[in-house]
């Protein structure tokens, strides 16, 4: 990507970030792509609130002050110079990272595993329901427990595809990022299994006769 057609622009990789443990997974390995990516994070916390029954000065006060905390402790966590951070405010966490994205058009987006999840594993909750169905660019969910390994490296990439744009989009940047990071490339694709009706037992009759 070029900016004004002189040197190309960095990319951006949004990394989901409440303060809870799956979001300190998403930070960990949000982090690590950034670093093996030349990438920078935006570090991204989303607030509920009435914003139609609060004033919106106050509605800004009370939005900086209950995000502030929160966007400082993964600054701190992932220290590093290029950090940015975004404040959002919708009762969907999910359209909120989806719009975000179309604005800055990111590398990825980085979320954390449901809470129910098996330690070591990844499952989707919610959020990452929502914007696996139609995210402009990559989803990457990070396995439960991430962040408290010992050892916590990139060993490869798996991505799921099916026949949409969005997967396009998602195998261009899954590949830069096994190339990148000279791991290998997994690629999932599930099919719906065909089912046929029952055959009438007079053809399978006549079949057998012959």
């Amino acid at each position: 990507m070029l900016e004004n057609g002189n040197a190309p622009t960095r990319r951006r990789i949004i990394i989901a970030y409440d303060g809870s443990s799956n979001s300190k997974d998403a930070l960990a390995l949000g982090g690590q792509l950034c670093e093996a990516l030349d990438a920078i994070p935006v570090v991204t916390y989303c607030v509920s609130f009435p914003k139609y029954l609060i004033d919106p000065l106050e509605l800004g006060l009370a939005l900086d002050e209950v995000a502030r905390p929160v966007v400082e402790e993964a600054s701190f966590r992932l220290d590093r110079p290029d950090v940015e951070s975004r404040r959002l405010l919708d009762k969907s966490p999910a359209r909120a990272l989806h719009m975000l994205a179309e604005e800055i058009d990111p590398a990825a987006i980085v979320i954390g595993s449901a809470h129910s999840g098996l330690f070591g594993r990844v499952k989707t909750g919610s959020v990452g329901k929502q914007l696996l169905s139609g995210a402009p660019c990559p989803v990457a969910i990070a396995p439960r427990g991430y962040a408290e390994k010992s050892r916590t490296t990139i060993s490869s990439i798996c991505i799921a595809l099916d026949e949409g744009a969005e997967s396009e989009r998602a195998l261009v940047e899954a590949t830069a990022m096994s190339n990148e990071l000279d791991v290998p490339l997994r690629i999932i694709s599930v099919m719906e299994p065909i089912s046929y009706g029952s055959v009438p037992r007079a053809a399978m009759a006549d079949s057998l006769m012959k």
